[in-house]
């Protein structure tokens, strides 16, 4: 989970706006982003979630991403 939160938290510095103000701001960031991490970024993630409902009952996710696009939750 660590390396997810590293990985989003270096994605807000990267877009953080540096543009004119000719560009939108959401324009800005994801040109930041894409310009940073283009072609840098890993294509497969997965991982663990331990899911708790407001029931009390508790359920163990596995997730698997392959970029761009497919995801599995089972």
């Amino acid at each position: 989970m660590s390396r997810i939160r590293l990985v989003l938290c270096l994605c807000v510095i990267a877009a953080w706006p540096s543009v004119g103000a000719a560009q939108s701001v959401g324009e800005g960031a994801i040109r930041a982003v894409h310009t940073r991490w283009n072609g840098k970024t890993y294509r497969t993630l997965t991982f663990v979630q331990e899911t708790q409902f407001g029931d009390g009952r508790k359920e163990i996710w596995y997730e698997s991403l392959k970029a761009p696009g497919l995801l599995r939750i089972d």
